[in-house]
């Protein structure tokens, strides 16, 4: 790859994929040059590029070959040397030095001048190293000036520039280092002008006007395969840092001065350090560490970590003098030598306590201590000068203690110190031998517990409390604050209290180091990927010296560097950069597009699942997400360090999904947009919402045509009724005021009374017959026989005539309308009636049965019969002809003479 800033480009090629030129800005591949064999040759293998204007220098296996990037030509490069025409192939590297060409071939290096296109110097790299160069290969180059620059080969680092005079120099060996003698790898330059170098035995950085190197360590497992013997190639980008690329992938390097330096692993050996339980830096090169599986001095400077006893657990160590005193599980001992003596054979002042175990100890003055047991023994006082120890717990008499667990002493001031506890806080002034306990207690009235450290900060105390966080306290010692996960605090489990400079309280815990700002109160969290040693501390292990601050944990212990830290202000860049649509049958459809905008989901979606990336090299594990649907709501949801969102559900439309993402100092970054557009399916479109309307409101309309219909028809039969009230029921009541007058001036009186009898007879049948019609509840053809049976079976009878009614089972509940049962009644009755006036029968059949949907009704007599054909037709039988017609039936005569009458009302 080459970077033509000219044009704002890189320049990209393989070995057999041709050249690619990419707008940086963009993305966008705007040129490439085909690998073709016509051009190149069949060992055509490319292996570098140089850019010079508007020319672009490719060398290949098959010599030099330039391309024109303005009339997009390819054309081989015919070198001479002098007038000698060179045959240089193949070519290894080329690279570009104050506008000259350096081109590389096995062992023999030339000049080329581009401007007089010939090459003006020639050197074998044999004469110069002066040892065998069979082998001899140059696989990387770093420069950082125009007019030199460093390769790395297969015989080591060397050196090679143009002079003033534009003549090649070259330095098979620019650094009396051996490290660099043997066969490298890579090579390149950071923003500071440190070379760095690797080969197969580690990475180096160089400083080459101080000529000194310092190895790039690595902490790793012994199982792990290591990165920095196995780079191959490296890197530095605009932000100073350090890419490596080799066998085990891509890993990369913040190069800068570093803010956290975890010791775990010697450097030089497999010992390690687990459970540092606690910390003494006697210099910036030395510390000793006491630790659950021995005691440890460590070379800081070059990480190497010598072992003193590996025996057993060790507390804690304090020197008196040139005397170490260390605690483990067996007592205090002197410690001179890496050899261990009983604390009672150097101070015989210790006989009777030398079993006692110290987690802490402080100066009053010039010759007393005051020390912290581990084991319940309340504090010691020992006056080193007076040869005296003094002991007091919570039985002794001078000054009695409420507790004997110890977790910590803090000096405070005059001779005055404090004791932390389980269970209380106690300050003890040692000149007055009196001691005062605080009761200290939250805004809900408990009490405070379990302290293990004290810090003054302008003013103010600050209180460690196991599961509490921290206490702030005035010079009183009252309770003014609480620290805790409310204010930042990344776990309330909280052990080691160190300020720095009146202006940061560092806070070890059980999962993470905090940092509090005293002026801002912000809290900021650290964790193993800042570079600690772990995410958890013990309880005891912190200590600062001369600005740096140690922390011990499960893992080792962390050196901090609080200058060197530096807020990430820069907001991290994010993409979308993959999408993966479930559908049904286990298939899912995957896309990956950095530069996507928008994503159509299929209507047979099951989720979505949306992933995204914030860049973040200072400390990607800390990267947090936040994300929201501009429909949905305004509202930013937390995703903490979860980069993918899943949908389910989102009805079709269009939907802006916007993604935003934090470094670890809390920046975020400018909202990132995917636009979502859902296909509905079918049922879900407009057209068919649209038919599904229409078609709704045409049933509405329907059942509203049919309902009025129906109303109507309500209304005619109440219109018929009315009339056959008016017509029928009307006359039969005018006919009896006559009659009845005619009785009353008795002209014709008994038989006038008969006819007025007999009207009104048949005005109260015809109104049953209304009433019987208008009964919402007698709908049916059981009801219709029953009313049948009830007008002809009396009438019948009276004329000595049989009548049978009946009706197939299966049909008795089948509805009927009003208009059919009135006028199917009417004409039966109509056809009754005749059979009763004129058929002269002696029995009457009356058989309903089905017809379809409806019914058929078949009344036939025994009487004389008639011949239809010369009967003339009179009124009665065109009414029941008309009333059956009114409600799509038909009526159909049959009779002759001597065989009676058969009239059948069918269905149409």
């Amino acid at each position: 790859m080459q970077i033509d800033s000219s044009s704002h480009s890189l320049w990209l090629t393989t070995s057999y994929g041709g050249i690619n030129e990419i707008d940086i800005n963009t993305g966008v591949v705007v040129d490439n040059v085909t690998q073709n064999e016509a051009i190149f040759g069949k060992n055509n293998l490319i292996t570098s590029l140089a850019i010079y204007k508007n020319k672009v220098f490719i060398a290949t296996k098959a010599g030099l070959f330039l391309y024109n990037k303005n009339s997009k030509n390819v054309s081989p490069v015919n070198l001479k040397y002098g007038k000698a025409n060179l045959n240089i192939f193949p070519i290894d590297k080329i690279v570009l030095l104050k506008n000259k060409i350096v081109l590389f071939s096995k062992e023999n290096i030339y000049l080329y001048d581009i401007s007089k296109n010939t090459c003006t110097q020639h050197i074998i790299a044999d004469s110069v190293i002066r040892k065998s160069v069979s082998n001899f290969a140059v696989y990387d180059v770093a420069t950082n000036q125009a007019n030199s620059c460093f390769l790395a080969t297969s015989k080591g680092l060397a050196k090679i520039e143009v002079s003033s005079f534009d003549s090649l120099i070259f330095t098979a060996k620019p650094f009396p280092f051996k490290i660099t003698d043997i066969e490298c790898y890579a090579a390149c330059f950071d923003k500071n002008n440190q070379l760095w170098i690797s080969n197969s035995q580690s990475t180096i950085r160089i400083n080459p006007y101080q000529n000194t190197y310092t190895y790039i360590k690595e902490n790793k497992s012994k199982d792990e395969w290591g990165w920095l013997s196995s780079t191959y190639h490296l890197f530095c980008d605009s932000r100073n840092i350090i890419w490596f690329g080799g066998q085990e992938g891509l890993a990369y390097t913040i190069n800068n001065p570093a803010a956290f330096v975890a010791y775990s692993k010697a450097a030089d050996s497999e010992t390690r350090i687990r459970h540092a339980y606690y910390l003494n830096p006697v210099n910036d090169s030395i510390l000793y560490a006491c630790a659950e599986e021995g005691i440890y001095k460590v070379h800081l400077a070059d990480g190497k970590i010598d072992i003193i006893d590996n025996s057993k657990s060790y507390d804690f160590i304090f020197f008196n003098n040139y005397n170490a005193i260390v605690s483990n599980n067996d007592g205090m001992f002197v410690l001179r030598n890496k050899k261990l003596y009983p604390i009672k054979n150097v101070y015989p002042e210790f006989n009777a306590i030398e079993q006692f175990r110290i987690n802490s100890c402080i100066s009053l003055n010039d010759s007393c201590k005051v020390m912290g047991t581990e084991d319940n023994n309340g504090i010691i006082i020992w006056d080193h000068k007076k040869h005296s120890v003094e002991n007091y717990t919570t039985h002794s008499k001078k000054i009695t203690l409420k507790e004997d667990m110890t977790n910590q002493v803090v000096y405070i001031d005059n001779n005055r110190f404090a004791i932390l506890s389980d269970g209380y806080f106690s300050i003890l002034n040692y000149d007055k031998k009196n001691i005062e306990y605080f009761d200290l207690k939250d805004k809900s009235g408990k009490s405070y517990s379990i302290f293990f450290d004290l810090a003054y900060i302008k003013g103010l105390y600050y209180l460690a409390s196991y599961g509490k966080g921290v206490i702030v306290l005035n010079k009183r010692f009252e309770v003014l604050d609480e620290i805790s996960k409310q204010n930042g605090l990344s776990n309330t489990g909280v052990y080691k209290l160190i300020p720095w400079r009146d202006s940061i309280l560092f806070i070890s815990t059980n999962n993470g180091l905090n940092a509090y700002n005293i002026k801002t109160k912000k809290i900021k969290q650290y964790y193993e990927s800042d570079g600690l040693q772990a995410d958890a501390f013990e309880e005891t292990s912190g200590i600062g010296q001369n600005n740096m601050l140690y922390f011990g944990g499960t893992n080792g212990f962390t050196a901090l560097y609080p200058e060197n830290i530096i807020s990430n202000t820069t907001a991290p860049p994010l993409f979308f950069n993959r999408i993966k649509i479930d559908i049904p049958d286990n298939k899912f459809i995957d896309t990956s597009d950095l530069q996507i905008k928008s994503v159509s989901i299929p209507s047979n979606a099951l989720q979505t699942t949306i992933n995204f990336s914030g860049i973040n090299f200072s400390n990607p594990n800390r990267m947090v997400y936040a994300y929201r649907i501009i429909e949905k709501s305004k509202e930013w949801i937390t995703l903490s360090t979860q980069n993918f969102v899943t949908l389910i559900g989102l009805s079709p439309g269009t939907y802006h999904l916007q993604v935003k993402a934090a470094n670890e100092d809390g920046i975020w970054s400018e909202p990132k947009e995917l636009i979502l557009t859902y296909i509905p399916k079918w049922y879900q479109t407009w057209w068919f919402k649209l038919l599904v309307f229409l078609a709704t409101t045409g049933i509405i309309y329907a059942f509203y045509r049919y309902r009025i219909s129906q109303i109507k028809k309500q209304h005619q039969i109440r219109k018929n009724i009315a009339t056959d009230l008016h017509d029928d029921l009307g006359s039969t009541l005018n006919s009896v005021k006559v009659f009845t007058n005619l009785a009353i001036s008795g002209v014709k009186q008994e038989e006038s009374l008969q006819q007025v009898k007999d009207n009104l007879n048949e005005a109260t049948m015809g109104l049953r017959d209304m009433i019987w019609v208008l009964d919402d509840s007698l709908d049916t053809v059981d009801e219709l026989v029953t009313r049948l049976k009830q007008y002809a079976i009396p009438v019948a009878q009276a004329s000595n005539i049989e009548t049978i009614i009946k009706a197939e089972s299966d049909i008795n509940n089948r509805q009927l309308s009003k208009e059919e049962k009135r006028n199917l009644f009417l004409v039966c009755k109509e056809a009754i009636n005749n059979s009763l006036k004129y058929a002269q029968a002696s029995q009457i059949n009356i058989d309903i049965t089905g017809s379809g949907k409806k019914i058929q009704i078949i009344i036939a007599d025994n009487g004389i019969g008639f011949n239809a054909d010369e009967v003339k037709k009179g009124y009665g039988l065109k009414n029941m002809q008309y009333r059956a017609g009114q409600i799509k039936y038909k009526v159909n005569l049959l009779s002759e003479p001597g065989k009676g009458t058969k009239i059948s009302i069918q269905p149409l």
